[in-house]
């Protein structure tokens, strides 16, 4: 085919998005949870005339038509929504396809369906490292096909409304397909941000992948010791401590593959962790000598180089004596002391804080800038809660002072300090099976206890409520 016929045809595809035509877009993996959050908000957008905006081409896994089929049976009905059995048939039919499947998957799917893709057409993927996925469609996809990849940097049960989503408009082969990709996007009123897949995956390697394995390695501590944080004076009694718990919950709760493809598949995020690792296990090492001054030292070089020009809380809510505040945020404010008696509760030596914080200014990283670009959610709470222990001058210095002299909490460091070092190891080998081998082994000690759940879900309200000051 001439490129003059290429050409002509692309830039039909784009004159009919203008008119009243709905647009025709393709989810191959619709039933993951995303894809479902996607399609929630484009079935319920209408156009100028009344009609439906968008029209849906879905498939998933070809065993699970069946259930695609019972899911979306009412959108099936109204004609707003077409289901088919494979990628094939979603690729031949729709102007812009996008893949939503699995970061282990992406180009097994890619280069099996690429062939199909409809001419002119415009392909996105959906996964949270975009190096794999780009070069992909490079690889298997038609010249003529535009790839401008995309990334909500928010999970399922969190409203796109306000949150980051990037654009990677990677290659452009009518002008007019950015636009038509900003109008796809436009109905989830998200704060919309155009990146390279390499400034993409730097940043998210900070703010995604270290921040869950942060996390995780608390989760791998408690699960080690036999401990169910909420249920240990240790963690009760600050918010600090209540946002550990919760969004360690959060992560543990939710599928593996998706937090294991940002760090396995993610080589800025292999360098970060194996630095926040070396973080933690050189302050502990501080920490057991009790070398109070080169211990004081290091924390306070990172707290001037980090937190020196961001004294502005980010979080409402962390002024532990607001109740109403804590309340708001969902916190059980009934099992928190007093305001009276909080001086008294037992200081926490904080050292996964300490190693995240002592790491940014190992590498020279400004979390603040990474936040005002890609900021999901729980790293929102974490450099929230990092900053506040580190500019709250009290609660820094019961912290060292906690670090230093206080054994009584040293196993409990010593754990964490195990636990990120095994968990840097399994995504330096690059092992999904040994992340998931990890990850449901500390799931299944959470899982026995049914408290487990309601914390994951109180993360939620807690995000809603201590957002961005």
């Amino acid at each position: 085919m001439s490129k003059r016929r290429r050409d002509h045809e692309s830039e039909s595809i784009a004159s009919d998005k203008a008119g009243s035509l709905p647009i025709q877009i393709g989810l191959i993996g619709a039933l993951g949870d995303m894809a479902r959050l996607y399609i929630g908000v484009w079935l319920a957008q209408t156009g100028a005339t009344g009609r439906a905006a968008f029209h849906i081409h879905a498939c998933d896994h070809p065993s699970k038509y069946d259930d695609l089929v019972k899911i979306y049976a009412p959108h099936i009905d109204s004609g707003t929504l077409t289901a088919h059995r494979d990628g094939h048939a979603v690729s031949r039919a729709s102007d812009i396809i996008i893949y939503s499947v699995e970061s282990s998957n992406i180009v097994a799917c890619i280069k099996a369906y690429a062939p199909s893709t409809k001419l002119g057409a415009i392909v996105a993927g959906q996964t949270s490292v975009k190096a794999q996925e780009i070069r992909a469609f490079e690889e298997f996809m038609p010249s003529d096909v535009s790839i401008i990849s995309l990334h909500s940097m928010h999970g399922p049960s969190v409203s796109p409304k306000g949150q980051p989503l990037v654009l990677l408009p990677h290659r452009v082969t009518v002008a007019s397909h950015l636009d038509l990709m900003h109008k796809v996007v436009d109905p989830f009123e998200s704060k919309i941000l155009q990146l390279s897949w390499k400034e993409h995956d730097d940043i998210t390697a900070d703010t995604q992948a270290v921040t869950h394995v942060a996390f995780l390695s608390m989760g791998a501590a408690w699960s080690t010791v036999g401990v169910y944080p909420w249920l240990s004076d240790t963690y009760k009694g600050t918010l600090v401590e209540e946002v550990k718990v919760t969004i360690a919950m959060r992560i543990y709760f939710a599928k593996w593959h998706v937090y294991a493809g940002l760090a396995v598949l993610n080589e800025s995020a292999r360098d970060q962790i194996r630095q926040f690792a070396k973080s933690a296990k050189e302050l502990f090492e501080l920490m057991i000598q009790e070398k109070e001054r080169e211990f004081t030292d290091r924390v306070m070089a990172a707290a001037k180089a980090v937190f020196g020009n961001y004294q502005t809380p980010l979080l409402r809510g962390l002024n532990e004596e607001d109740d109403d505040r804590l309340e708001e945020a969902n916190v059980d404010v009934e099992n928190l002391p007093s305001p009276s008696s909080r001086k008294l509760i037992k200081p926490n030596s904080h050292l996964s804080i300490f190693a995240i914080v002592d790491s940014w200014y190992q590498t020279k990283t400004n979390p603040f800038d990474h936040l005002s670009l890609l900021g999901t959610p729980p790293f929102r709470l974490w450099l929230g809660i990092s900053q506040h222990v580190f500019i709250t001058p009290h609660l820094l210095n019961q912290s060292i002072k906690a670090a230093l002299f206080d054994r009584s909490i040293r196993m409990d460091d010593l754990n964490f300090v195990l636990a990120v070092t095994e968990w840097s190891a399994v995504i330096g080998v690059g092992s999904f099976d040994g992340y998931r081998e990890k990850f449901e082994g500390v799931r299944t000690f959470f899982e026995a206890q049914k408290e487990s759940l309601e914390w994951r879900k109180r993360s939620d309200q807690l995000i809603q409520n201590l957002g961005i000051a």
